[in-house]
């Protein structure tokens, strides 16, 4: 069994969004583009999100050139394996700095919680209050969403990281 770095982001929290948040922070270029008269949507290239097959709700988010990682859309069931857990948008990752430091800022944006190590004894190393944005679909806090998105920075990548 391998060691995975969990984070979990609010049932708020759409999978297009943290697509773009994880390009971004992954290092994939954003764009503003218009959408209608009056607003703006951001576009990440280089990400999408792909189906898992006979696992419904279940995909894999993917960074080109840098992850694919493994994501629960919106669990209602509490299950992850064998443990009972909260409900909510789970994303799988390698246990390393990356991947540590990938989760607290995706956490910090969308709210949630990251447990660094799933082998451990602690549940959750990082916590964040869900964004109270995420619902947003149109009017100035749809702007303010994007633009929110849209200001996201990349992390550093270290030794030993993806490319």
């Amino acid at each position: 069994m391998s060691v995975n770095t969990y984070i979990l982001l609010p049932n708020e929290a759409r999978p297009e969004d943290v697509l773009l948040v994880l390009g971004i922070l992954c290092g994939k270029k954003a764009t503003m583009q218009p959408l209608g008269e009056s607003s703006e949507h951001v576009v990440v290239e280089g990400v999408s999100l792909q189906a898992a097959p006979n696992q419904f709700g279940c995909g894999r988010m993917v960074v080109d050139g840098i992850c694919s990682l493994f994501c629960i859309a919106n669990s209602q069931n509490g299950q992850r394996g064998d443990y009972a857990v909260k409900t909510g948008f789970w994303i799988s990752c390698p246990c390393n700095d990356y991947y540590q430091r990938l989760g607290v800022e995706m956490v910090r944006f969308f709210g949630g919680e990251v447990d660094f190590n799933d082998c451990d004894s602690t549940d959750v190393d990082f916590a964040w209050s869900t964004a109270p944005d995420l619902m947003a679909v149109n009017g100035q806090a749809w702007n303010d969403l994007q633009k929110r998105i849209f200001a996201v920075k990349p992390i550093k990548r270290g030794k030993g990281e993806p490319a």
